[in-house]
C-alpha cells in the first residue's frame, strides 16, 4: 500500500502488533507504505530512543534533516511492516511537537530496500558505482509511483542534492538509470547536452530520444560519445551508423590510438580498417586492451587468436602477471594454467579480483578457500567486506571474532556495524579472545567490564581470566559475585593465572596459598616461581602440614636427592623425618639413602650448633678475661688477698682454657667421625649414580643415532620431492614450448628422416659392395699366398713382385676407404644444406602467411567488381577467381592452397 500525506496526521496498520502508528506534523510529509519481505535494511534517522528497534536508529535534534545514506549493515526479521521516508521537512521537530503520537517519543522509522532494489544496488555497487551514486538511484526509485507531480520531486531532489553537494554528474547517471526525466533536470540545471551524452554514455543508457528532442544528428553523438572510450554499440546499431562513420567520428575527435581501439571493441565493431590505417598490428591492440583491463575475447576470436597465443603476446610485452589475470578473467578464458605457471598465491588472487569489481566469491568456492579466509584477506588489504558479508550471510558476531582471532582491527568495523561495546566484550571474551585494545580505546572501568561480564553470563573462570589479562583489580567482579578469597584463589590457580598479586592484597601467607592450591590438585610451580621459592622449599610446605606429597613430587618430576633435601628442611625431627620419607614408595627410596642424607643434614645442624656454641663461649671468656684484666689493673695496689683473689682467677682462667681445648678435641673427633660416615656413603652413592649415569648415556645415544639416522632419510626424501616438484613445473614450462616446436617441425622432420633414410640405403648398398670387393680381394689374397708359400724356394723373384703388388693393393684399398668417407662427409653436407633450405622455405612460407593476413579481401573485391566491367568476355574467369577467394581461410591455408592462391592474384592485372 502507499499513500501521500497532507495534513496533520497519517495512520497506518502495523500487521506486526495489530496496532496503529499515529503521524503528527505542521509541513509536508510524503511517505510510502510497504511490507517488508525482505530483511535487508537502511537506518534512517529517529527521534527519541524508544523506539523499539532503537540500536540501528540514530537520534537528531538539530536541524530535523533527514540523512540519506545507503547500508547493508543491519538486518530486522522478515514480515514486519515499516515506513519508508522519502521526504519529510518540519521547521521543528521534537519530542514534544507531535502531541498526539500513540506511543512513546515520535519516530521516524527504518527505510526498506525490498529484494529487487536490493540485487541491483549490489550488482552495481560491484560495477564500481559510488554510494551517493546507488543512493540517488534508491531515491528516484521510491518516487516514481508517488502521485504527485513531477515538479514536486524535482524539488524533492534538488533539496537532496544542495544539502549533501552532490555532484550533477552523479544526479544524472542515477536519474538516466531509472528512466527518470533527466532532460528536465539538466535543462534546469543548466547541464549541456554534450555533458548529458557523456554521462548516458558512461552509464550505457541510450541516447536516442534525447538526441531525436534536442535535434542533435548522429554523427554529432558519436563525436561526442566516441571520446568516452565506452560502448556505443547500442546507438550504432539502432541508427544504423556504418563503420565509415564510427570511424571518421573518432578520427575527428583527436582521440589517441589507444582509446579509439577500445572504442571499437568495447562496441564490438571491426577495428581491420582504423588498424590497417594506424599501423596497428594484432599484437599492438591486444596490448592496448590488456592495459586497460577490457575484454579481448571478441576481438582475439576475430583474428583467430588463441587463449596461449593472447598470453603469449601480454608476456611478451611485459605486462605483468596482475594485468594478464585481469585481462583472462574478463575475457572469460580459463586461468587456471596461468595461475599455476606463475605461482600465483590464492590470497593475492582474490585481492586483485575484488580490487577489479571481478567475482572473486566464485573463485574462493572452486578453490575451496574457506569465508574466513576470504574475510581476513580483504580485512588486511582494507577492502570493504559489506558485500562479501551479506552475500555470505556472515553474522556480526562471527565475523568480529574472526577479525579478533587473526590480530586484525575489528573495532571500527563494530562501530560501523552499530554493536555496543557491551555486545562486543560478551562476544570476545566467551571466544578467549583479548579485548584489552578495545577496553583501552573505548576507556571503559573496571565496574563497567565487571557488570558486563556477570550480565552476559560469563562464567567465573572466563570472566576471571579476562580480567587478569586486562591487568585490572578482581576484587570488584569477586565482590559482586560474592566469592570467598579461597574460592577466588582455586580459580586463578586453575586458570593458571597470577594468585600472587590477590594474596597480597588479601594478607594470605605463601603457605596458606600453596596448601589451598595443592589440596585442590592445582599446580603451585607458577605460584613458587614467582614468589622465587625453591621447589625444596614448597614440598618442606607440604610436608610440615602432613600433606601427601607423593603425587605433587610426580607431576613435577621431583627428583629423589630434591624430596629429602626438602625433607631436611623441615620442622621435625629426625624420627619424624626419617617417617616421612619412608612413606614416600613411589620413589622406593633406600633406608641408607634416607639415613645418609638424613646425617648429612644432621651433621650440618651439629656443625652449625657446634660452632655456635664454641663462638659464644669464646666470646664469653673473651669478655670475662677482659673484664678480669682490667679488674686487675685497677686494684694493682690492692692488698694480698686480692692478689690471691687475682690468683684463683687466674688458675680458673687455665682451668676454663683447659675446657676449651678439651671441647675443641671432642668437637673434632665427632667431626671426623661424621666426616668419615658421609664421605663413605656420598662415595657409594656416587658410584651407583655413575653407573646408572653410564647406562642412560648408552641408551640415549643409541636412540639418538637411531632418530639421527631417521632424520637423514627424512631430509634426503624432502629433497627428492623438492628437486621433482621442481622438475616437474620446469618441465611443465617447457611443455608448451616443446609442444609448438615439436608441432613446426614435423614436417621438416619427415622429409629429413625420407632423405637420411635413402642416403643411409645408398650407404648400406655402397658398404655392401664395397664388402664384397674386400671379400674377393681377401680370398684371392689367401689363394695367391697359399701358393706363394709354396714356390717360395723356386721363385724368390717372383715373390719380391707379390709383395709389391700387394702393397699396391693395400694402397688402392686405403684410397678407396678415404673415398668412402669422403662420401659420407658429402652425404652428411647435403642434409644440413638440406635443413637450411628447409628453414629457408619456413621462413618464406611464415611470410607468405603474414602477407596474406594483410589483405583485405573487400578491396579485391571492388577491384575485381571494377575487371569485371572492363573485362566483358573474362566473366566467366572473374567468377572462379571470386570463388577460390571467398574459399580462402587465413588461419587454415595449407602449402598447396597458399601456392594456388599466389599463382591466382599474381595473374589479376591489378592496374587495370
Amino acid at each position: 500500500m502507499q499513500s501521500i500525506i497532507r495534513g496533520n496526521t497519517y495512520q497506518g496498520t502495523n500487521p506486526a502488533t495489530g496496532g496503529t502508528t499515529d503521524y503528527q506534523n505542521t509541513e509536508t510529509c510524503y511517505v510510502r507504505m510497504s511490507s517488508l519481505h525482505s530483511s535487508f535494511i537502511q537506518v534512517h534517522i529517529g527521534v527519541g530512543s524508544s523506539w523499539p528497534y532503537n540500536k540501528v536508529t540514530k537520534n537528531f535534534f538539530a536541524d530535523c534533516d533527514i540523512k540519506w545514506g545507503f547500508d547493508y549493515e543491519y538486518k530486522i526479521q522478515p514480515g514486519l511492516q515499516t515506513v519508508i521516508i522519502l521526504n519529510c521537512k518540519f521547521s521543528q521537530l521534537s519530542p514534544y511537537s507531535m502531541p498526539n503520537y500513540k506511543g512513546a517519543s515520535p519516530q521516524i522509522h527504518i527505510e526498506t530496500i525490498d529484494d529487487s532494489c536490493r540485487t541491483f544496488a549490489s550488482t552495481e555497487k560491484a560495477a564500481g558505482r559510488s554510494v551517493t551514486e546507488l543512493t540517488i538511484k534508491v531515491l528516484c526509485e521510491q518516487l516514481k509511483p508517488i502521485n504527485i507531480p513531477e515538479s514536486e520531486k524535482t524539488e524533492l531532489i534538488n533539496g537532496f542534492i544542495q544539502r549533501r553537494n552532490i555532484q550533477n554528474d552523479d544526479v544524472l547517471s542515477a536519474m538516466c538509470l531509472f528512466g527518470f526525466d533527466y532532460a528536465d533536470f539538466a535543462q534546469k540545471k543548466g547541464i549541456s547536452d554534450e555533458q548529458v551524452l557523456i554521462v548516458l554514455a558512461k552509464n550505457n543508457v541510450d541516447c536516442s530520444d534525447f538526441a531525436q528532442k534536442k535535434g542533435i544528428n548522429n554523427d554529432q553523438v558519436l563525436n561526442v560519445q566516441v571520446k568516452q572510450a565506452v560502448d556505443i554499440s547500442g546507438f550504432v546499431q539502432k541508427n544504423g551508423i556504418s563503420i565509415d562513420q564510427v570511424t571518421t567520428a573518432i578520427n575527428n575527435s583527436g582521440m589517441s590510438n589507444e582509446q579509439a581501439i577500445i572504442t571499437l571493441v568495447k562496441s564490438k565493431l571491426d577495428t581491420t580498417a582504423f588498424a590497417q590505417n594506424k599501423g596497428l598490428s594484432s599484437d599492438q591492440i591486444v596490448i592496448i586492451l590488456a592495459q586497460s583491463a577490457v575484454d579481448v575475447s571478441d576481438f582475439s576470436q576475430k583474428k583467430g587468436l588463441s587463449q596461449d597465443q593472447v598470453t603469449l603476446i601480454m608476456k611478451n610485452n611485459g605486462l605483468s602477471n596482475d594485468q594478464i589475470l585481469i585481462t583472462l578473467v574478463k575475457s572469460k578464458y580459463d586461468t587456471s594454467a596461468f595461475i599455476q605457471e606463475n605461482n600465483m598465491k590464492d590470497e593475492e588472487i582474490i585481492i586483485l579480483l575484488s580490487k577489479n569489481s571481478l567475482d572473486y566469491i566464485d573463485y574462493a568456492q572452486k578453490k575451496g578457500i574457506s569465508d574466513d579466509q576470504v574475510l581476513i584477506a580483504l580485512t588486511k588489504n582494507n577492502i570493504d567486506v559489506q558485500d562479501f558479508a551479506q552475500k555470505k550471510s556472515m553474522s556480526n558476531d562471527n565475523m568480529l571474532i574472526t577479525l579478533s582471532k587473526n590480530n586484525l582491527d575489528w573495532s571500527d568495523f563494530a562501530q560501523k556495524k552499530g554493536v555496543s561495546n557491551d555486545k562486543v566484550i560478551s562476544v570476545l571474551m566467551k571466544q578467549d579472545i583479548d579485548i584489552s585494545a578495545f577496553v583501552q580505546k573505548k576507556g571503559m572501568t573496571n565496574d563497567q567490564i565487571a557488570t558486563v561480564m556477570i550480565s552476559s553470563g560469563l562464567s567465573n573462570e572466563k570472566a576471571l581470566a579476562n580480567l587478569v589479562k586486562l591487568n585490572l583489580n578482581v576484587s570488584v567482579f569477586v565482590q559482586k559475585k560474592g566469592l570467598s578469597n579461597d574460592q577466588t584463589l582455586i580459580l586463578l590457580g586453575k586458570l593458571n593465572l597470577d594468585c600472587v598479586d590477590f594474596a597480597k592484597k588479601k594478607g594470605i601467607s605463601d603457605d596458606q596459598v600453596i596448601l589451598l592450591l595443592a589440596r585442590n590438585n592445582i599446580n603451585v610451580s607458577d605460584f613458587a616461581q614467582k614468589k622465587q621459592l625453591s621447589i625444596e622449599q614448597v614440598l618442606a610446605t607440604l610436608m610440615n602440614n602432613n600433606f601427601d606429597y607423593q603425587s605433587f613430587v610426580q607431576s613435577n618430576n621431583i627428583s629423589n636427592t630434591q624430596v629429602i633435601s626438602a625433607a631436611s628442611k623441615c620442622n621435625k625431627t629426625l624420627q619424624e623425618k626419617q617417617a616421612i620419607l619412608s612413606k614416600f614408595t613411589n620413589l622406593k627410596l633406600e633406608q641408607k639413602e634416607i639415613n645418609g642424607a638424613l646425617i648429612k643434614h644432621e651433621y650440618e645442624l651439629v656443625n652449625e650448633r657446634v660452632i655456635q656454641f664454641v663462638n659464644n663461649k669464646q666470646n664469653e671468656i673473651v669478655l670475662e678475661l677482659a673484664f678480669k684484666d682490667a679488674l686487675l689493673e685497677s686494684k694493682q695496689n690492692e692488698d694480698d688477698s686480692a692478689a690471691n683473689e687475682i690468683k684463683e682467677l687466674k688458675e680458673k682462667n687455665l682451668e676454663l682454657e683447659k675446657q676449651n681445648v678439651e671441647i675443641k678435641l671432642e668437637y673434632d673427633k665427632q667431626i671426623a667421625e661424621i666426616k668419615t660416615n658421609y664421605t663413605n656413603e656420598l662415595i657409594k652413592c656416587k658410584n651407583e649414580v655413575e653407573a646408572h649415569r653410564k647406562e642412560f648415556q648408552l641408551d640415549l645415544q643409541k636412540e639418538q643415532d637411531k632418530y639421527k639416522a631417521e632424520i637423514e632419510e627424512l631430509k634426503k626424501t624432502i629433497e627428492t620431492e623438492r628437486t621433482n616438484e621442481n622438475k616437474l613445473v620446469e618441465l611443465q614450462k617447457n611443455k608448451r614450448v616443446s609442444d609448438q616446436e615439436i608441432d613446426m617441425n614435423d614436417t621438416i622432420a619427415n622429409q629429413l628422416r625420407m632423405e637420411c633414410e635413402i642416403l643411409q640405403q645408398q650407404l648400406i648398398d655402397e658398404k655392401q659392395q664395397h664388402d664384397e670387393e674386400q671379400e674377393l680381394m681377401m680370398q684371392q689374397f689367401k689363394l695367391k699366398n697359399q701358393r706363394n708359400t709354396e714356390l717360395q724356394k723356386q721363385l724368390s723373384d717372383e715373390k719380391k713382385q707379390r709383395i709389391i703388388f700387394f702393397e699396391q693393393l693395400e694402397k688402392k684399398q686405403s684410397e678407396i676407404t678415404k673415398q668412402l668417407e669422403s662420401s659420407i662427409k658429402e652425404q652428411a653436407s647435403r642434409i644440413a644444406s638440406l635443413q637450411r633450405e628447409n628453414q629457408s622455405l619456413q621462413s618464406t612460407l611464415s611470410a607468405l602467411k603474414e602477407q596474406i593476413e594483410k589483405l583485405n579481401v573487400q578491396e579485391y573485391q571492388k577491384r575485381i567488381d571494377l575487371q569485371t566491367k572492363q573485362l566483358g568476355d573474362k566473366d566467366e574467369y572473374i567468377t572462379k577467381l571470386k570463388e577460390e577467394i571467398e574459399k580462402i581461410n587465413i588461419n587454415q591455408l595449407q602449402d598447396k592452397q597458399i601456392e594456388k592462391v599466389l599463382t591466382i592474384l599474381k595473374s589479376v592485372d591489378v592496374s587495370k
